[in-house]
């Protein structure tokens, strides 16, 4: 079984449990896995991961998700869409330098 295949059963069994906590972990998960596609530059995998994050996700979670898909946006070209998501990123957490 692939790494891969791990990953999305272990994210799937957080979401089959509706506990608050066991979301935040989910996302925490979904993060965690769309930052590891990002570092081997699979971007396309990582922005799908990326996206499956709820509305709902702890705030660190939010903003590191748009900052992330800012970069990546960003790193392909997509100039205007990489100012919306860090626009996006700085409403969450307006001090970030690196938003900026």
């Amino acid at each position: 079984m692939s790494c891969y295949i791990i990953n999305r059963i272990f994210v799937n069994e957080f979401f089959e449990d509706n506990s608050e906590k066991d979301l935040a972990s989910a996302q925490y998960a979904l993060y965690g896995l769309a930052s590891t596609y990002m570092m081997q530059k699979e971007n396309d995998s990582a922005v799908m991961r990326f996206n499956q994050i709820s509305d709902n996700a702890p705030e660190e979670i939010l903003f590191a998700t748009s900052y992330n898909l800012g970069l990546i946006a960003f790193s392909k070209g997509n100039y205007e869409q990489a100012v919306e998501y860090f626009h996006k990123a700085l409403l969450i957490k307006p001090s970030d330098l690196n938003a900026k």
